[in-house]
């Protein structure tokens, strides 16, 4: 059976490693409950930032809480990227299958992308071919 995008997102989102940057339960010291590699990419001041939001409005009663405004939440991550690059360019130059290359965008960065995704991001990043 073929999954509707929404339940792909929604099982990749799942699959994700979600914590606390301490590692402790969020209800209990309120701090922001996000994937670790969010956590990764945010420097002590901002991830500090974000859980005192998420603090102000849980005390308002909100289950939910947006970001706040700042820039790079959701930074870029360069080694992953870097990765990603390696692969698209060896598959457009055709040294591996989409096959391979998934495989080794996973095994490399532990996120998982499909063939059709690396290949609809190596066709607009380098033409078709």
């Amino acid at each position: 059976m073929t999954l509707k995008k929404s339940q792909r997102s929604l099982r990749a989102w799942t699959k994700q490693k979600w914590r606390t940057k301490s590692g402790k339960k969020s209800s209990e010291t309120g701090e922001r409950y996000l994937p670790e590699a969010a956590i990764k990419s945010l420097t002590a001041e901002e991830y500090a930032r974000t859980s005192r939001k998420k603090r102000k409005d849980t005390k308002k009663g909100k289950q939910h809480s947006k970001q706040p405004n700042f820039d790079g939440y959701l930074k870029p991550i360069t080694e992953e990227l870097q990765i990603l690059k390696e692969v698209s360019e060896a598959v457009f130059h055709g040294e591996i299958s989409l096959g391979i290359g998934v495989d080794w965008l996973e095994a490399e960065t532990g996120r998982k992308m499909s063939r059709p995704g690396l290949k609809k991001y190596v066709d607009k990043r380098y033409g078709k071919r």
